[in-house]
């Protein structure tokens, strides 16, 4: 006992330290929060019905949980999807390093105009509707402490941007210049401000596609079953007052992948993802005075690696900064022998940029401390996790962008069908100043590698803006139950609550409260 409450306090240090040293990110394509179930979830008014020790046949205990959590402190929300740390950005005239300075965002990228300006605010929320069936079966009459136990969350979960905007100054009557986005025509603007923009159902002049992707357009919900935990164990350590155990977890994921359509797209769990590792469960009984006032303390952890799946991403550009996802380019098609012409028209580099890549997670893990106190019919929990999961890490594309085929588009240049002039490397959404060498004309198997847009190479994707960084977060949660002990089935019914709170902005604050009610036999 002694030793565990050591290794319990090592962890927790350890953990804390990583808190601590939690920095913010920002820029980020892709949202990752730790998943909505887990051992806290699990044990919670739960730990005193299983793992019996004078058992001598099956038996089992099946609990149903109903909990409400949404998420608090969106700042840090807004600061994550945002490209310069911060939850408000400016569109607006490019940024030229000496006019401009407060543009954020070359607005063209979003078909506004030139003479446009607004400031937009992010300050996200999550909402979750969390109902996890859980049933544990104690297999002692074939072998003493062996037991399995699964886990099925069906979640709900409605995510919002909660996109703002103001100190607008108005698209102007003139819309876009010939040869800005129209080869020859004068063009009118689609929208009138920002939010409307991020809509991307709208196109003007040569760019004849709406956005498939990266869109904001309200909140977003999902309805999913979240990742599937099985867990087949052996308590190797049986006695009347404490036992010890270990168990393979296996997680099956069912909340479905990611797909880049909307900026801060509904996850439920690890996004699809299959796991497998290990789990340790552990109890002891610390006081009793008689065999109804009691108090007892359980802990219990997992650490799963979750295997690499589909994913569907935005990517930036390697040499175009955070958020050139948003970039327009140019089309090209073969003129003359040798030559290209920028024929094709214009697009969004969100609609180009987007590709399906095998993602995975090396680790997912969570540790829990929770004490029980009973007296009679009457408990009480009170319980303490950390958690969290590591860095999404890149494996493979799935698909490509068609070879040969984008440039990026330059303000500089105007957007002539019968050229093809592209600035090299540019950071047009970012700060909104286009930078690196000016323009240049692709020509045929001679630099078209050099400036073409590719998934990999010169002006290649950027795999690391897309990939969800590791998030760490504590929660402490609590419950007042009562059980029916002189009823065969021992049925308890608890109201709880409780709160989580993020490093940094990588994962979510929450607040929490459910009812739950199990039997057993």
């Amino acid at each position: 006992m002694k030793q565990m409450k050591r290794t319990l306090l090592a962890v927790t240090m350890l953990l804390s330290t990583v808190q601590l040293s939690a920095t913010a990110t920002y820029g980020l394509s892709y949202f990752l929060p730790r998943a909505q179930n887990g051992t806290a979830v699990d044990v919670l008014g739960w730990s005193p019905f299983i793992n019996k020790y004078d058992a001598d046949a099956v038996y089992f205990d099946f609990k149903a949980q109903s909990e409400w959590r949404q998420s608090f402190d969106s700042k840090k929300l807004g600061e994550y999807l945002f490209f310069n740390g911060s939850n408000s950005m400016v569109w607006g005239p490019q940024n030229t390093g000496t006019a401009n300075l407060a543009t954020n965002v070359n607005a063209i990228n979003f078909l506004l105009p030139n003479g446009f300006s607004s400031t937009v605010t992010l300050n996200p929320k999550v909402q979750s509707s969390i109902t996890d069936l859980s049933l544990f079966v104690g297999l002692d009459e074939w072998v003493s402490g062996l037991f399995i136990s699964a886990h099925l969350p069906i979640v709900w979960t409605r995510w919002n941007t909660h996109i703002s905007e103001e100190a607008i100054t108005p698209v102007p009557t003139v819309g876009f210049a010939a040869g800005e986005v129209d080869n020859l025509a004068v063009t009118t603007t689609p929208y009138a401000n920002v939010t409307a923009a991020f809509v991307g159902n709208k196109t003007a002049g040569d760019d004849t596609t709406p956005w498939l992707y990266g869109r904001i357009n309200g909140s977003q919900s999902k309805t999913r079953a979240g990742d599937i935990a099985l867990n087949f164990g052996y308590n190797f350590v049986m006695k009347e007052n404490m036992y010890l155990g270990v168990a393979i977890r296996g997680l099956f994921g069912a909340g479905g992948h990611s797909k880049a359509e909307y900026v801060f797209e509904p996850t439920v769990g690890y996004a699809g993802r299959m796991g497998v590792g290990g789990m340790l469960d552990a109890g002891a009984r610390l006081w009793e005075r008689d065999e109804d006032h009691c108090l007892h303390a359980y802990l219990t952890g997992y650490a799963v690696h979750l295997f690499a799946s589909k994913q569907v991403r935005s990517f930036d550009l390697l040499n175009s900064g955070i958020g050139s996802r948003y970039n327009l380019v140019k089309k090209l098609t073969v003129g003359a022998p040798s030559t290209y012409t920028a024929a094709g028209g214009l697009d969004n580099m969100i609609n180009i940029g987007t590709q399906t890549a095998k993602i995975g997670i090396n680790v997912a893990y969570e540790v829990n401390l929770q004490l029980t106190y009973q007296r009679n019919n009457f408990g009480a929990d009170l319980g303490y996790s950390v958690g969290g999961h590591g860095g999404e890490s890149f494996h493979s594309f799935v698909s490509a962008i068609t070879p040969n085929t984008y440039v990026l588009y330059g303000t500089g240049a105007a957007n002539v069908l019968n050229a093809n002039a592209t600035s090299s490397y540019t950071s047009v959404t970012v700060a909104g100043n286009e930078t690196a060498g000016g323009a240049a004309t692709v020509v045929t198997s001679t630099n078209e590698a050099t400036y073409c847009i590719s998934n990999s190479g010169t002006n290649g994707l950027n795999t690391a803006s897309v990939l969800a960084p590791s998030s760490f977060s504590n929660a402490i949660y609590g419950d007042i139950n009562y059980t029916w002990r002189d009823n065969d089935w021992m049925p308890n019914v608890s109201v709880f609550g409780g709160a989580e709170f993020g490093g940094g902005n990588k994962t979510l604050s929450t607040w929490s409260v459910g009812l739950q009610g199990n039997v057993s036999y």
